[in-house]
């Protein structure tokens, strides 16, 4: 078993430097507030902004599980991971894109010269450095930082990390030891004393546990140790009260986050409550990885979890239309396909409904069934749905529109190129791409000059040349009968 390295996370060294604290809990917003915030999620649609407030808003009233959705609808299928990257540590820890520019160097030089004790200046320096990988600069600079503040293990903690990334692992170990001697009774260093010990003598290190948790007994750490080894001696209840007060007190732990949800999927088979552990991991860093990834592990739970309720509910007598309002997307999807298998036109109006839904694969498996099932039959509907106040229901619109009445759509999807929406542009380029046949192509490049948005440009781009990379490669296949 590796070392147990609490502090230790994949997203950046902003964790190790115990620079990415948690947004805190906001009171309930108003319904008006959520409807501003799906119009400005339409209105800035190719912007990450919009997606992490929208995102913010379930989690901080209930829904984490409608936020990670959101946020991973943005990761995968939107923006670059150093774009999506930047607006989470800004939306949610607080923390503005790192300038590491000659600029933003020269100016903390300066402020070090004016204030030169001050140990946030100094790190900030050090943070410069680091992202430029830079250590030669960034490693005096983190001694002068403990020097200032000996007893912060953080630093220790990242300058070790330093050595670790420079191949100097003997660098790294004298720093660890050279603090475990000074200060022998820190944290920290009872923290790498019960770590040396977990493997080779569990009864020292439940010992040392016990006395750390006199001088720190809200010290999270230790109580995870001491989870640790109480699941090895299979006392599984007594490690469960271990790992929930280990998991309250260190929110801001992505590993002890990890490790709480594995206890409960593993040693408890509790997917729930494994979920919500999951959830708080990806919440602290998007790519977290302990024993797999936080966002998959999430997703499987999740999607396991919603058809075994929905199945065990409808062998009980529910309905599936009464679980389509479920806050889980999931379950609200699993119920739609439900209702479509035993279709008829009756069912018409709980899938337009379903079109309002803040899960993009909610709204779009509505749509798509609607459009299937009924056809021709939606003419007078889509006509007023391409009118909707919801921005979301009129792009879902443009693509049943262009589907079902191809050229004859192309006059409103032409309008709605024009529209100052961003999603509804997205959205028309995307339907004449997939829907609108040779002339919808070329709408969309005669358009794309014309395209605001760089972002929108670029994927225009991209689609029109895969586009006739496919086609030229199925004009030089030889004929199939």
């Amino acid at each position: 078993m590796r070392n147990i390295r609490p502090t230790e996370s994949f997203f950046s060294l902003i964790f190790v430097l115990g620079m990415f604290v948690l947004a805190g809990a906001q009171l309930p917003l108003p319904e008006t507030e959520l409807v501003r915030l799906r119009h400005d999620w339409a209105m800035r649609f190719l912007e990450p902004g919009p997606h992490m407030e929208l995102a913010k808003y379930f989690r901080a009233n209930g829904n984490p599980i409608q936020a990670f959705y959101i946020l991973e609808n943005a990761r995968r299928h939107r923006f670059e991971t150093k774009v999506f990257d930047d607006a989470f540590l800004l939306h949610f820890g607080g923390f503005k894109p790192l300038d590491n520019s000659k600029a933003e160097e020269e100016k903390y030089l300066r402020l070090r010269k004016t204030a030169p004790d001050n140990v946030g200046v100094i790190i900030h320096l050090v943070d410069i450095y680091v992202s430029r990988n830079d250590f030669a600069s960034a490693e005096p600079l983190f001694k002068l930082a403990l020097e200032k503040d000996p007893e912060n293990f953080t630093s220790v903690g990242a300058l070790e990390e330093i050595y670790r990334r420079q191949n100097t692992p003997e660098k790294a170990k004298q720093i660890l030891s050279a603090f475990e001697s000074k200060y022998p009774t820190a944290a920290g260093s009872y923290g790498m004393r019960i770590n040396r010990l977990l493997d080779s003598n569990p009864a020292g290190a439940k010992k040392m546990i016990a006395e750390a948790l006199k001088k720190y007994p809200d010290d999270g750490t230790f109580w995870f140790y001491l989870a640790v080894l109480t699941d090895r001696e299979k006392k599984i209840n007594e490690a469960e009260g271990h790992f929930v007060k280990a998991a309250e007190l260190a929110k801001k732990s992505a590993e002890i986050q990890a490790r709480t949800a594995s206890f409960f999927r593993v040693e408890k088979h509790d997917n729930e409550t494994a979920l919500k552990y999951y959830l708080n991991t990806y919440f602290l860093d998007p790519h977290a990885h302990f024993n797999g990834f936080a966002e998959a592990k999430v997703w499987n739970l999740s999607y396991d979890n919603s058809k075994a309720f929905v199945e065990k509910l409808i062998a009980g007598g529910k309905k599936a239309e009464q679980l389509i309002e479920d806050p889980n997307p999931i379950i609200a999807v699993t119920a739609l396909s439900k209702i479509a298998d035993n279709w008829d036109s009756s069912k018409t109006n709980i899938f337009i409904r379903m079109m309002r839904h803040d899960e993009v694969l909610v709204r779009w498996s509505a749509m798509r069934t609607l459009t299937e099932k009924e056809g021709r039959k939606l003419d007078t509907r889509v006509k007023d749905l391409l009118k909707d106040s919801d921005l979301r229901v009129r792009g879902l619109a443009a693509y049943m529109a262009v589907r079902l009445w191809k050229e004859d759509s192309f006059p409103e999807i032409r309008k709605m190129l024009r529209e100052e929406a961003q999603l509804l542009r997205f959205d028309a380029v995307s339907a004449l791409l997939m829907e609108g046949g040779h002339e919808g192509k070329k709408i969309v490049s005669e358009h794309k000059p014309k395209e605001p948005s760089e972002y929108l440009r670029k994927l225009i781009d991209a689609s029109l040349t895969k586009i006739r990379r496919e086609f030229r490669y199925t004009r030089l296949q030889p004929e199939r009968f």
